[in-house]
């Protein structure tokens, strides 16, 4: 069957849009990680980790890189694998982590889908990775 409204030409567009806008989430996690650092450090503070300090740190600079690259569409790719790892991981360790200001379950779920969908399908038009 033909296509009501037919847009593949516009494809490209749809993933730049996913991928902006999964950047700017990152952003505001990062952001939001960063103004809530001394709760967070002390939510981190873990028996087999006891380095809070330095686990909050790396977690602002891990979203805030992975932001700005899916943002400016630069290594789209690979900043899709982290986000995926990334979202594995609190996923996995959400027991664990009983701060609120990670996201919940389902907002984690949606970035591993979008991820994964940029991951494989790439940028998107405008971005500094070529388009597939």
């Amino acid at each position: 069957m033909l296509n009501l409204v037919p847009l593949q030409f516009l494809a490209l567009f749809g993933y730049a849009i996913l991928r902006i806008v999964v950047g700017f989430i990152w952003l505001e996690l990062a952001l939001r990680h960063k103004q809530d650092a001394a709760r967070l450090k002390e939510s981190l503070r873990l028996p087999i980790w006891p380095w809070p300090k330095f686990a909050v740190v790396m977690i602002i600079i891990t979203e805030f890189v992975i932001g700005g690259l899916f943002i400016i569409g630069l290594f789209t790719q690979i900043a899709a694998l982290l986000s995926i790892l990334w979202c594995l991981k609190l996923l996995v360790l959400r027991g664990n982590f009983s701060d609120t200001s990670f996201p919940d379950t389902r907002t984690t779920i949606l970035l591993l889908a979008i991820s994964i969908t940029l991951f494989i399908t790439g940028a998107g038009s405008p971005a500094f990775d070529l388009p597939i």
